[in-house]
């Protein structure tokens, strides 16, 4: 697991759907989480059935106890590693661009 930390609880109320872009060099699932600091979260599995690059939208997610107008951190899973391999993720910590990806660029609904 890879996750970090905002600098400050973001507020992302009216968030309907995750956006990322995904690249990977091994077949397995993902998790994207989003976590409140207060025990909620938001849990969104992306089964990995492709490589390279991919631009996702996640909108399904069968877990969510998330508190959307205090978010606290972003969880990255990679699950069912084989043994010696290595992933790396990257993310974005500015408040001003999670709040324009995840709330303002998602037209699910």
């Amino acid at each position: 697991m890879r996750g970090k930390r905002f600098p400050a609880p973001l507020d992302l109320t009216g968030c309907r759907a995750i956006r990322a872009w995904v690249h990977v060099t091994v077949r397995r699932a993902l998790k994207i989480q989003l976590y409140d600091g207060a025990g909620g979260y938001r849990d969104n599995y992306l089964p990995i059935d492709f490589q390279g690059w991919r631009h996702v939208t996640l909108v399904d997610c069968p877990v969510n106890t998330l508190r959307y107008a205090a978010v606290d951190a972003l969880n990255i899973y990679y699950n069912g590693l084989p043994p010696g391999k290595t992933v790396r993720a990257a993310s974005t910590t500015s408040r001003r661009s999670w709040s324009a990806t995840a709330v303002r660029s998602n037209p699910i609904g």
